[in-house]
């Protein structure tokens, strides 16, 4: 059996193809996200404006984590059940 490399099998052809892009992330926080835009128009402490792989992104200072518009959840978890090859419920 012939193994393809990995960049044969995690290269897409637009940056929507992974929904953790940072570009597109970037892109999608400050475009598309009502709680976000909101957030910030109340000053709410804690997010942040950082620079990752030349895009800036909003994090959510007090834990470091990269903050994920709601509405792209089901693309991620779609993406990595199908990117895993279907685990199954307990693995995702």
């Amino acid at each position: 059996m012939s193994r393809l490399p990995t960049e044969e099998i995690f290269t897409f052809d637009n940056d929507d193809a992974f929904p953790l892009n940072l570009a597109t992330l970037a892109r999608k926080q400050l475009v598309l996200d009502d709680y976000l835009q909101l957030a910030l128009q109340q000053q709410q402490p804690g997010y942040v404006i950082v620079q990752k792989e030349g895009n800036k992104i909003y994090v959510y200072k007090p834990t470091q984590t990269i903050y994920v518009p709601a509405f792209l959840h089901a693309a991620i978890l779609q993406w990595y059940h199908t990117s895993l090859l279907y685990p199954g419920i307990k693995h995702m």
